[in-house]
């Protein structure tokens, strides 16, 4: 739901189902139960992610780029 699907890397750094789809929420749930290197593994990977996709200097210079573009196109 949202944009979790373009933020989670399924099986990488987590794992997503369809949203309003109960059944595949259990699943989901159950197939992490005890599988604490897993688990462990997603949390590593999405912080790794964090850092690199989604740091703050990473953010304003993309934005500062889309500024520039939009700009130019206009002028």
């Amino acid at each position: 739901a949202g944009a979790i699907p373009e933020i989670v890397e399924e099986g990488q750094t987590g794992l997503t189902f369809p949203p309003g789809d109960s059944e595949a929420l259990a699943e989901t749930i159950v197939s992490l139960i005890g599988d604490h290197k897993r688990i462990r593994r997603f949390g590593e990977d999405g912080y790794k992610r964090l850092l690199n996709d989604f740091h703050i200097a990473q953010n304003v210079e993309s934005t500062q780029r889309l500024y520039e573009r939009i700009l130019g196109a206009a002028g």
